[in-house]
């Protein structure tokens, strides 16, 4: 499977926030949300290296410290190609990124391109949930005093939590980008250009059938057909090779 950002409605959407993003001056906040399997992380992560982005995603066990820690080791590969560390009280770090994120932005306004950096912090909703406040409150930090341009991305109820938790941190966010379930017409365009073999419609139908509306699901069941591909030497799948590699495996597990 081609590994390519597809321009999908979803896509398209948060396109057209990331530039508004990076027209406006100053500090920003922006919130990608929506259920999951609709592309939200896959945005991100294909965006982030060519782009420039920064981009770290929070774990379940996180904690302030650990996350100052890795988003220090973000900015600063970012910074100087090398990935340094930082150590002491949360106060010390916290200060510590916050200079970073200006030194950064300083660094970028003076090379020729001049693209404010932009930094995703991916998985937000698990810092809500676990009600994790602190790394909520340093991230308004980074906004707020560093003047940094933030895009968070959460799950479907992640706007509301936010607004239910703080209005002020909420009102920070000038931009909310839903990704909605993928439509048909964007599914067949994600396998037609990323499949590495052809198949023909019926299969195409298949696929949206089976993936229904999960574009996690819709990359498993393409990477599936691609091995069925390989393993009996075609460069075009139809319904029946499916039927037959299926029915091929199911007569070797009853043997």
């Amino acid at each position: 499977m081609k590994s390519i950002l597809i321009e999908t409605t979803n896509v398209k959407k948060a396109n057209n926030m990331v530039r508004r993003m990076q027209m406006k001056k100053g500090a920003d906040m922006t919130l990608i949300y929506g259920h999951p399997g609709t592309g939200k992380s896959h945005y991100a992560k294909k965006n982030f290296a060519p782009q420039g982005w920064g981009y770290y995603r929070i774990e379940t066990m996180e904690t302030p410290k650990s996350f100052l820690r890795e988003i220090y080791r973000s900015l600063s590969y970012e910074y100087s190609g090398r990935e340094n560390s930082i150590k002491g009280d949360g106060a010390a770090m916290a200060k510590a990124v916050i200079d970073l994120f200006q030194d950064v932005a300083y660094q970028r306004e003076q090379t020729n391109s001049g693209t404010p950096l932009i930094f995703v912090i991916d998985e937000i909703n698990l810092a809500i949930q676990h009600r994790k406040w602190q790394i909520i409150e340093l991230i308004r930090d980074f906004r707020d005093i560093a003047d940094a341009k933030i895009i968070m991305i959460g799950e479907e109820d992640t706007k509301k939590r936010l607004e239910k938790y703080n209005s002020h941190f909420f009102n920070r966010c000038s931009n909310f980008c839903e990704f909605d379930i993928a439509s048909k017409e964007d599914m067949i365009t994600i396998i037609s250009k990323t499949m590495e073999i052809q198949c023909d419609k019926e299969v195409a139908a298949m696929l949206v059938q089976r993936a229904n509306g999960s574009l996690h699901h819709l990359e498993v069941l393409i990477k599936e057909m691609e091995q069925i591909a390989i393993m009996n030497g075609l460069n075009t799948i139809g319904v029946k090779d499916i039927v037959i590699s299926t029915s091929a495996l199911r007569s070797d597990n009853e043997q």
